[in-house]
């Protein structure tokens, strides 16, 4: 009996030496651990042993079994080990690079909307002018030819130097656009 353990003890441990992956294991965990297995199939035989040898068979058998699963175990921890260094050799990071920027925020919606606007009137020929919101009191009313506008405002020439008014309409800048083209 103790030759049969010892051959049952080399080919269990040869096998799971040579188990190559995972589900490799569990088949050989069921085959001589499982239900029928073969370790267990020894572990019923007990009761067949003569009394006197019944000790020795028996825990032998405790043993065997114990090697068997142990075994299964690192080397089941061998390969989980195995398939890390693996992921680790082709997915290596390298922590001393500048990490990535994330993107920050967004444009307004009406920013949005405009610079598409801009893209479709663009694309059927039409000049996008943009100017200053700001427009001196010369090219909002002296220079466009109507300064007597009753939309003048009453403080504009106020002696203050040259100053700067809210741009009423569009024609200071085709004013600008014009004398100045791009």
């Amino acid at each position: 009996m103790q030759e049969k353990l010892d051959q049952l003890r080399a080919e269990a441990l040869d096998a799971v030496k040579a188990a190559g992956s995972k589900e490799a294991l569990e088949e050989l965990r069921v085959g001589y651990l499982g239900r029928k297995g073969e370790i267990t199939a020894l572990s019923k035989q007990i009761k067949n042993v003569p009394p006197e040898n019944r000790r020795e068979f028996g825990q032998a058998v405790n043993e065997l079994k114990n090697n068997v699963a142990k075994a299964i175990e690192n080397r089941l921890g061998d390969l989980k080990k195995g398939r890390f260094d693996a992921i680790e050799e082709i997915e290596r990071i390298d922590v001393t690079l500048p990490g990535l920027n994330p993107p920050r925020g967004h444009l307004h919606p009406l920013t949005q909307i405009q610079s598409e606007l801009e893209d479709i009137f663009s694309s059927m020929g039409f000049s996008i002018l943009d100017g200053p919101e700001l427009e001196t009191d010369e090219n909002n009313f002296e220079k466009t030819k109507y300064s007597g506008r009753p939309s003048r405002p009453r403080h504009a020439g106020t002696p203050s130097g040259p100053k700067t008014e809210t741009c009423f309409e569009p024609t200071p800048l085709r004013f600008r656009f014009v004398v100045w083209p791009k």
